[in-house]
C-alpha cells in the first residue's frame, strides 16, 4: 500500500490480506474441482492481470521489500515475482484458450468443494487466532534469540541498549507490539500468567514496541515493534526461551495456566521443542493431505 501510495488503506491491512489470500484459496479449489470453470477463468485472469501489473512495477522500481506471495515460507526477488507471475499467465493461457464453453464436472463435484472451502476458513480463522502449525520466521521453534540473521535487541526504561543480554536459563517472554490494543483486563490476565510462570522456576520478561520511558515497570524491556510481530504474531502472546533457544510460542488466546507451566518446567525443553515441533507438522500435512484428498478422490 505505500509503495503504491495509498497508505491510508494501511489499517485495513491485516483484514484485506486475509480476505485475499482465502479468496484465492477459494479460487484454488474450485480449479481443482472444475467446477464454474468460465467463471473462474474470468477470475484467475482478473487475478493473475492485475499482480502482473504490480510485480511488473515491483521489477521496474524495484523497492527494498519483499512481495509477500508466499508468506514467511518462500522468499523471492522482485524480478522473481514478476517472472513466477508470467509463467503462471502463460499456464493460464494453455488451460483456458481459446476461450469457450467449458463442460461442467457434474453437480457431485459441490460437496467435496464446499467441505473443502469450509475446512480452509477454520484452518485460517484458527491460524489468525493462535499460533501457525509451521513457523517459517527466522524466531521460530529451534531458533535461537540471538542469532546473527534475527537479533532480539533490547532497550531498558533508561534508553541503553542491551545487545548482548544472555539468555541463559529457563525464560518466559511475553511480547506485546501493539499495547494500546490492549486493555486494563488483557494486561492483568498476562501479569497473571507471567506471575505463575515465576512462581514455577521461570525468569520473566516483558517486551513492548513502546519507547523507553513508556515501559510500564522492572524487567520490561523496549524492542522493534517489526521484530516483536516476528517473535510472536499474538499481541500479548508469550515465548518460552531455554538457554538462548526458543522452545514453544502461545498466542493471547490460548495462554498456558500455572499447572501447564509446572508441568512444562519438568520437561527437558530440547525434547519438548522437538516433539512438538515435529506433532505440528504431522497435523500440518495431515490436514493438505485432507482437504487434496477431499477435493480429489470425491
Amino acid at each position: 500500500f505505500k509503495f503504491l501510495h495509498i497508505a491510508f488503506l494501511v489499517p485495513a491491512a491485516k483484514a484485506l490480506g486475509f480476505a485475499l489470500a482465502l479468496a484465492e484459496s477459494f479460487l484454488g479449489i474450485l480449479l481443482v474441482t472444475g467446477l464454474w470453470r468460465r467463471l473462474v477463468a474470468i477470475l484467475s485472469a482478473a487475478f493473475l492481470g492485475f499482480f502482473t501489473v504490480v510485480t511488473a512495477l515491483l521489477a521496474i522500481f524495484n523497492p527494498p521489500m519483499d512481495c509477500g506471495c508466499f508468506g514467511q515460507a518462500i522468499h523471492l526477488s522482485n524480478l522473481q515475482t514478476f517472472v513466477k507471475n508470467i509463467v503462471l499467465d502463460a499456464l493460464w493461457c494453455y488451460a483456458f484458450l481459446p476461450f469457450r464453453a467449458f463442460a461442467s464436472p457434474g453437480k457431485i463435484k459441490y460437496a467435496p468443494s464446499g467441505i473443502a472451502a469450509i475446512s480452509i476458513s477454520l484452518f485460517a480463522v484458527h491460524s489468525i487466532l493462535g499460533i501457525p502449525m509451521m513457523d517459517f520466521s527466522a524466531f521460530n521453534a529451534g531458533a535461537e534469540v540471538q542469532q546473527e540473521d534475527a537479533l532480539l535487541t533490547l532497550c531498558d526504561s533508561e534508553g541503553r541498549y542491551l545487545d548482548t543480554l544472555d539468555f541463559r536459563g529457563r525464560i518466559i517472554l511475553s511480547s506485546v507490539y501493539d499495547p494500546l490494543k490492549m486493555d486494563r483486563e488483557d494486561f492483568e490476565k498476562l501479569n497473571r500468567v507471567l506471575n505463575a510462570a515465576k512462581a514455577a522456576g521461570y525468569a520473566t520478561m516483558q517486551l513492548y514496541a513502546a519507547a523507553p520511558e513508556q515501559l510500564p515497570g522492572k524487567d520490561c524491556y523496549a524492542v522493534d515493534r517489526r521484530t516483536l510481530m516476528t517473535l510472536n504474531r499474538s499481541n500479548g502472546g508469550l515465548v518460552y526461551v531455554s538457554d538462548r533457544q526458543i522452545i514453544r510460542k502461545w498466542s493471547f488466546n490460548n495462554l498456558p495456566d500455572a499447572s501447564e507451566l509446572e508441568e512444562l518446567y519438568g520437561k527437558n525443553p530440547t525434547e519438548e521443542m522437538l516433539s512438538r515441533t515435529v506433532k505440528d507438522r504431522m497435523r500440518m500435512q495431515g490436514f493438505l493431505l485432507y482437504v487434496f484428498a477431499v477435493m480429489l478422490l470425491l
